[in-house]
C-alpha cells in the first residue's frame, strides 16, 4: 500500500504512531524481520507487558 495511503488511514486513530522502514515493501517480515521486530516490539510493550518465560519442569 502506499505510505501516502496508510497515513491518510492512520489518521483516523487518535493514537496513531506511523512508522515506514523504507524499501521493505509489502512483506518486511520475510525481507527485514529484524528491524520490523525492533519497531513494533515497544507498542506490543505497550499494550501487552511481556510475560515470564516459562521454566521448563
Amino acid at each position: 500500500m502506499e505510505p501516502r495511503y496508510v497515513r491518510h488511514l492512520a489518521g483516523y486513530a487518535s493514537q496513531h504512531d506511523l512508522r515506514v522502514l523504507e524499501g521493505a515493501g509489502h512483506l518486511p517480515m520475510l525481507g527485514r524481520p529484524r528491524e520490523l521486530a525492533d519497531t513494533i516490539r515497544p507498542w506490543l510493550d505497550q499494550i501487552a507487558p511481556p510475560r515470564p518465560t516459562p521454566v521448563e519442569p
